[in-house]
């Protein structure tokens, strides 16, 4: 299955989308690796408030959902993959 297709399937995904559109280009690019946490760990840890902090976890927790979501749709991770990509982004 496609990027296209496989975001089709989610309202989630594509309201997502529209309110980052940037994240297209991301996953289209993203979507063949698992996900990379080195960027998004040295941005949480580089916040400097509270509101910053809070931020930058909305954004990753869009990122990984979005990211998990493709990969799983589109037959290119395991089961492994998808609850760990899941547990480590919502605890």
């Amino acid at each position: 299955m496609d990027l296209k297709r496989a975001l089709a399937f989610s309202q989630y995904a594509g309201r997502a989308l529209a309110a980052t559109p940037e994240l297209a280009a991301e996953l289209e690019a993203a979507s063949a690796l698992p996900f990379d946490w080195t960027a998004p760990a040295a941005l949480i840890a580089g916040a400097t408030s509270a509101d910053n902090l809070a931020r930058s976890l909305r954004a990753l927790r869009r990122r990984v959902f979005l990211h998990t979501m493709v990969r799983d749709l589109t037959g290119f991770a395991t089961l492994p993959e998808v609850s760990t990509s899941m547990v480590r982004a919502f605890t």
